[in-house]
């Protein structure tokens, strides 16, 4: 019989697979191109750990944040690395060329900043689905820096979450180029509890 633990991450681990399912498929659309999604590596993580999965976290990242509220209080953060972001932002914004992910123009950012933000509200709609829940989410938030200080920031200002949280790491392919894009979902501990007690047979 599996412990409590192995349970809780085999739930939140289904939770991840199908919502990187539905965020590649919303992106692919937003996109007009396929993309080939590979395996997404989903992984329960304590806070202090989270940022050893980052590939570079000295590598330059755009980070779109989006607080859920309602039956389960939880915050989502999208990662993008520096030739995700640039490829995305190039192809929604084909005016300007990007030179580089630092030196983003507003029109780009906000290019990213939807592009976060369907992404991050597709996993959020599989969440709901499965929990059968209404889920309210709020306008996306956009930071540009090194990966660390990004999720660094991002953890900081929402110290009131679960000390466990779920990290998804996304590869797939566009054009022949590997690109990669992680996902770390931040609940409440009440609201983990909440969602591993609906998600449990």
């Amino acid at each position: 019989m599996k412990d409590r633990n192995e349970e809780e991450r085999d739930i939140l681990k289904e939770v991840g697979n199908i919502g990187a399912g539905n965020a590649l498929t919303s992106l692919s659309m937003m996109l007009d191109q396929p993309l080939d999604l590979g395996m997404p590596d989903c992984q329960i993580v304590r806070r202090q750990e989270a940022g050893s999965l980052l590939d570079d976290p000295t590598h330059l990242y755009a980070g779109v944040a989006l607080t859920m509220t309602g039956t389960i209080d939880c915050v989502l953060l999208l990662l993008m690395n520096k030739e995700f972001a640039e490829m995305v932002a190039g192809t929604l914004d084909s005016d300007e060329p990007v030179l580089d992910v630092n030196s983003l123009t507003d029109m780009q950012k906000s290019a990213l900043s939807e592009v976060g933000n369907i992404m991050g509200n597709a996993y959020i709609t599989a969440l709901g689905t499965i929990l059968d829940i209404r889920i309210d989410v709020s306008v996306p938030r956009i930071a540009v820096d090194e990966g660390s200080q990004v999720l660094n920031d991002f953890l900081i200002e929402h110290e009131e979450a679960s000390d466990r949280l779920l990290f998804i790491n996304s590869g797939f392919t566009a054009k022949g180029t590997k690109l990669k894009s992680c996902i770390l979902l931040c609940p409440t501990d009440d609201s983990l509890s909440s969602m591993i007690s609906q998600l449990s047979f």
